[in-house]
C-alpha cells in the first residue's frame, strides 16, 4: 500500500470526480449580489421598523390612533435627535438639536425617531425598495387590517432650530413620513 499523499492536482482538482475548485466554491455561494443586497436590506429594515411600531404601540397605550412621525436617517450633520448628545461623540458640523426645534411643515412637534449608524444613511433609505419593505413590515407588524392606514413616504423637511449663539437657523433634512390616519 502507498502511504504518499495524492498529487497535488488530483486533491485540489477535486479528483477522480472531475470538478474543479472554482466550481466548488460557486457551489458554496448561496446567493447572488441582488440576494444578498435584497436580505440585508431587509434585515436592516427590519430594525427601523421595530423602532417605528414600538412608538405606535406606545401611541396606542394613550389611546391615540392617529400618529404622525418623521424619521430621520443618519448622515445629516444631526447629533442624536431629539435627545441631547454626548460632546465626545459629536463633530464640529453637528447641528444640536437637543434644545428648541420645529419642523416647519407641522404645527405642532411631531414624534421623531432619528436612525443611527452608517448603515441607515440617506442613501439607503433613498431607495424605493428599503421604503417599500418599511411599509410591508411596520404593516404586518401592526395588523388588525390597519396596514391599510398607514402611510410610509419619503420627502424634505425644513427643521428649525437654535444655534449656539441664540440665533435660529433651518436645515433641510430628508426623513421618512410615517403616517397613521
Amino acid at each position: 500500500m502507498d502511504e504518499n499523499p495524492p498529487p497535488y492536482e488530483e486533491k485540489y482538482s477535486g479528483g477522480s470526480s472531475g470538478r474543479k475548485l472554482q466550481d466548488v466554491k460557486m457551489t458554496n455561494r448561496p446567493y447572488n449580489l441582488d440576494d444578498q443586497a435584497t436580505a440585508s436590506r431587509s434585515m436592516l429594515v427590519s430594525a427601523a421598523a421595530e423602532k417605528i411600531h414600538a412608538a405606535l404601540e406606545q401611541r396606542a397605550l394613550y389611546g391615540i390612533s392617529k400618529t404622525k412621525l418623521v424619521v430621520i436617517p443618519s448622515g445629516h450633520g444631526c447629533s442624536e435627535f431629539p435627545s441631547s448628545r454626548q460632546t465626545d461623540e459629536a463633530s464640529d458640523k453637528d447641528v444640536d438639536l437637543s434644545g428648541s426645534y420645529k419642523i416647519a411643515e407641522y404645527d405642532e412637534k411631531p414624534i421623531t425617531i432619528e436612525l443611527t449608524g452608517e448603515v441607515n444613511s440617506v442613501e439607503f433609505w433613498s431607495q424605493t425598495q428599503a421604503v417599500d419593505e418599511l411599509r410591508r413590515q411596520v404593516a404586518s407588524r401592526i395588523g388588525g387590517g390597519r396596514g391599510s392606514m398607514l402611510h410610509v413616504m419619503v420627502d424634505e423637511v425644513h427643521v428649525r432650530y437654535e444655534t449656539p449663539f441664540g440665533e435660529y437657523d433651518t436645515m433641510s433634512v430628508m426623513a421618512i413620513i410615517v403616517d397613521m390616519v
